[in-house]
């Protein structure tokens, strides 16, 4: 038997082989095995990964759609609160917090010795931090 007639072999046992469109959960799969945890789901930086297009322009359409898409599959929060993001794009996530009701997070993109070097800063109102516990079960 030559290697692609036993890696035919092996395919067909599902042995060291795995469909390309069953390797990774869904987004919705993902959402949902959260919350079953017990865990919510924020969107993260959306004013630097789906907000931007490549000329620097915010691209609403795109922004509008995909958040659409994560109220239906029961988006918990957003993070409004990010050293990338404008005034506008913040002032556009916390009206649509308030709006959707979703909690409100806030980051830095700090990741120690594997990324910037630069110390992180505390940029979440402890009001929101507060609801986010809340949300968890978690008492101050």
């Amino acid at each position: 038997m030559n290697g692609q007639a036993a890696f035919e072999e092996q395919k067909k046992l599902g042995l060291f082989f795995v469909e390309e469109d069953n390797f990774l959960p869904t987004i919705k799969e993902t959402i949902d095995a959260v919350h079953a945890m017990g865990g919510i789901i924020f969107w993260a930086h959306p004013g630097t990964r789906f907000l931007k297009t490549i000329n620097g322009s915010d691209d609403t359409q795109s922004y509008e759609s995909t958040l659409k898409i994560l109220l239906a599959y029961k988006l918990d929060g957003i993070e409004a609160y990010y050293p990338s993001h404008t005034k506008q794009q913040r002032k556009r996530f916390l009206d649509d917090a308030r709006t959707y009701s979703l909690l409100i997070s806030g980051g830095s993109d700090f990741h120690g010795a594997y990324g910037s070097r630069k110390a992180p800063q505390l940029i979440l109102p402890p009001e929101d931090t507060k609801k986010i516990l809340q949300r968890l079960s978690i008492t101050e």
